[in-house]
């Protein structure tokens, strides 16, 4: 069972290194979503 935790809290919380700063920010604070890899 702590295997499966461990699978699910990273695929329901993706890292931050897989997930861009750019699309983080966006996604988090609505301002500026003109970016080109969104």
């Amino acid at each position: 069972m702590h295997v499966d935790a461990s699978s699910h809290t990273e695929r329901d919380a993706p890292t931050p290194d897989e997930y861009p700063v750019s699309a983080f920010v966006c996604d988090v604070v609505v301002v500026d979503c003109t970016d080109p890899a969104a």
